[in-house]
């Protein structure tokens, strides 16, 4: 119980090295250098309420480095992040950076910072741990810091809110623009599935790329979505194509955003139930 006073001056890799099944709430912690999480470097369960991490570092890591590898729940609730993050290791998540723990929930938790990495990002959530199996249900969340990952591996990704991993995610948004040369960029996430949620950042694929590349860029998700809107500008560089809302069709979805591809196909509406656009084509 922190009282809701706040740490300073925190110069570890979180507050807390580790937890197992702990309750951690209404504590602030606030980073005077570069470290991979301010409150935990690893969640071994338990829950983490009202906790946030501030600072004027640009740091590693979010609030929460890991959701560590076990079977159980990890619930964030009710927390920010408003560090401005660089991943290290490539991951990055203004949350939590990586989660392994089977089941994983946050909720109304929100990222101010700006996010970048190398190879999966997200401005929640990074991904999911090599090798495990984690699941990740979002509700009531938003990021509003930008998203960047520069790199251009085909299993790169970013996410305006979740990277890659196998997530839930409903009633979110992103406001940040989302900038990437991965495989597949998207305002909302990359992987998993979005209901009730909409982005209003711009979402870029493949700028400032040497040589040819075969991005797909979606305004909501890679996976159909549901209820969702998209107001942002979607914008593909590359060779693939850009699309308002997602590359798999959608389901009673709005999109008000122009749509832009430079060498591929631009969709203002794919394949869909109930989908209409106002989006231009431009």
């Amino acid at each position: 119980e922190g009282g809701n006073h706040k740490i300073t001056s925190l110069t570890k890799d979180g507050f807390f090295g580790y937890t197992k099944n702990a309750t951690v709430k209404n504590l602030t912690v606030e980073r005077s250098s570069s470290t991979k999480a301010a409150l935990i470097y690893s969640m071994a369960g338990g829950t983490v309420d009202n906790c946030h991490s501030t600072g004027s570092v640009s740091t590693t890591g979010g609030l929460i480095w890991e959701t560590a590898v076990v079977s159980g729940t990890s619930s964030i609730l009710n927390s920010t992040n408003r560090n401005n993050c660089s991943g290290v290791s490539g991951e990055c998540g203004g949350i939590v950076c990586q989660v392994g723990t089977s089941e994983n929930y946050l909720e109304n938790c929100h990222n101010y910072g700006n996010i970048s990495g190398s190879y999966r990002v997200g401005g929640l959530v990074g991904r999911s741990t090599q090798n495990a199996t984690a699941h990740l249900t979002v509700m009531r969340c938003s990021n509003r810091g930008n998203v960047t990952n520069p790199d251009t591996g085909n299993d790169a990704v970013v996410g305006g809110l979740v990277g890659k991993c196998s997530a839930t995610i409903t009633y979110s948004y992103n406001m940040g623009d989302v900038d990437g040369r991965a495989n597949t960029v998207a305002g909302i996430t990359a992987s998993g599935s979005a209901s009730y949620c909409y982005n209003l950042g711009t979402i870029t694929g493949g700028k400032n790329t040497s040589g040819a590349r075969n991005l797909t860029v979606n305004g909501i998700s890679s996976s159909a979505p549901s209820k969702c809107f998209n107001a942002g500008m979607v914008v593909n560089y590359s060779t693939g194509h850009a699309y308002a809302l997602s590359s798999s069709g959608s389901t009673d979805c709005f999109n008000a955003g122009d749509i832009a591809a430079n060498a591929g196909n631009a969709y203002s509406a794919n394949s869909g139930t109930n989908t209409y656009t106002i989006g231009r084509l431009v």
